[in-house]
């Protein structure tokens, strides 16, 4: 038993070492289940060596272009959740990135508190700094996911791209006609204003400390697009004192439920933002 105990502590330290040398936290990383990614995503913004130059924070509208991002880009997009969560994550760590993108699809969403007090609770922080290996984004399933599922989602995106569809089109054809109706049931109006009160309220502070910030809407389903719910949500935040990027319409965006974008298509859009919004900040704070 004590000999198992000492190999095995070794072992351990010996990967730790390792996990130092190569600084795997600087490279993308594939998890197997989108709660790790999640945690992932947040407990790797906490470490002092990652200074991202943009930041986006929302749902998973914005998880399905993470693959597609630059190294410069953290995704602090939750599966399942909403900005709030990255919000939380950033203020608590106080790491503010020059750029913050927004995005508003779900604002009605809270932060995940399971979440943000896992990456942010002192006493781990600590011990993920100096013990990477005990980290959501070092465990070693981590790295056999993305050595086993980096080749099939590669091979799933050229297919997808090439044939411009998805698997089982006609399963997701059918969730498509529940969620008009969903989206065509107005919201709260006082939950609404409450949360883009808030919304509005962080950024401002973030450009107070220097951020440049911008809120956009990831393309949906027409449907969806034309629905009670974000044709009214759209109408406030125009009002809103930021550069807004409104979903281009001249590309017919193709989803997989009325909601999430195809992969090819999280690959167009990924590209159009990263080329495009730049610009329109500049545009935007030149004034």
């Amino acid at each position: 038993m004590k000999k198992s105990i000492i190999i095995g502590l070794s072992l351990f330290v010996i990967y730790n070492v390792a996990l130092y040398i190569v600084k795997p936290w600087h490279q993308k990383t594939m998890y197997p289940y989108w709660v790790l990614e999640n945690y992932g995503k947040a407990q790797r913004y906490t470490r002092p060596d990652i200074h991202p130059k943009w930041v986006l924070c929302g749902s998973s509208l914005t998880a399905g272009m993470d693959h597609y991002l630059p190294d410069s880009v953290h995704s602090l997009a939750m599966t399942g959740g909403s900005f709030f969560t990255g919000i939380e994550v950033m203020n608590k760590t106080d790491k503010i990135p020059p750029v913050i993108g927004i995005e508003t699809n779900m604002l009605l969403r809270l932060p995940d508190v399971y979440i943000t007090d896992d990456a942010l609770n002192p006493i781990m922080l600590q011990l993920r700094n100096y013990i990477p290996g005990i980290a959501v984004y070092n465990q070693p399933f981590s790295f056999v996911a993305y050595a086993l599922l980096g080749s099939v989602e590669k091979e799933n995106q050229i297919r997808f791209s090439k044939e411009n569809k998805i698997l089982n089109q006609p399963l997701y054809d059918e969730q498509i006609p529940a969620k008009i109706i969903e989206y065509n049931v107005p919201y709260d109006s006082a939950l609404l204003a409450e949360h883009i009160q808030y919304m509005e309220d962080q950024l401002k502070g973030y450009e107070a400390k220097g951020s440049r910030v911008f809120i956009y809407e990831a393309p949906m389903n027409p449907a969806l697009y034309y629905s009670v719910r974000m044709r009214t949500l759209r109408a406030h935040l125009r009002k809103l004192p930021f550069l807004f990027v409104e979903v281009p319409l001249y590309h017919n965006w193709k989803t997989a439920d009325g909601e999430h974008k195809t992969p090819s298509d999280c690959a167009t859009y990924t590209y159009w933002m990263m080329n495009t919004v730049p610009q329109m900040l500049d545009a935007y704070y030149a004034k």
